[in-house]
């Protein structure tokens, strides 16, 4: 039986977290039945913040899910994402963290960070680049008085 989630109405952030827990929740107990994921289509005629960013969310986590637009499904609605699951998705903070390691492959200060993944929230993103620095992931560079993180390879 396919799975059906709503995000309207949610944030980014929200709306990630939650589709991220529903869909792990749904994989590790063996379902791997299809999950209609309603996004909405956005009312500027192009698609909404929701739509596009889950799309692009979908496209870099090929290894774990696969999907269809829902203008390309029967249903012909393009406010909703066809997900079909493989394996279970990386929490949000493992993400975070994978995110900011490639960020700073070139030396990056906390607030260029910051700046980059604010959807997350400050204190995510401070959280996720300390537990980086702890586990030597990140390596701390100073210029003069600036201090800089660097992904270690």
């Amino acid at each position: 039986m396919y799975g059906e989630i709503d995000l309207h109405g949610l944030t980014w952030v929200e709306a990630v977290e939650t589709f991220v827990s529903f869909y792990n929740n749904r994989v590790k107990n063996g379902n791997k039945s299809e999950i209609v994921v309603i996004h909405g289509y956005g009312s500027s005629g192009k698609g909404g913040v929701l739509r596009e960013r889950f799309r692009s969310f979908f496209t870099r986590n090929y290894n774990s899910l696969d999907y269809m637009s829902g203008e390309n499904h029967f249903s012909k609605n393009p406010g909703q994402t066809i997900v079909y699951p493989k394996k279970p998705l990386l929490e949000l903070s493992e993400m975070l963290s994978e995110e900011i390691l490639n960020f700073c492959i070139v030396p990056k200060s906390v607030s260029k960070i910051c700046g980059k993944f604010r959807r997350h929230g400050d204190a995510k993103v401070l959280l996720a680049i300390r537990e980086l620095e702890r586990s030597k992931a990140l390596e701390v560079i100073s210029k003069g008085a600036l201090k800089q993180y660097k992904s270690v390879l």
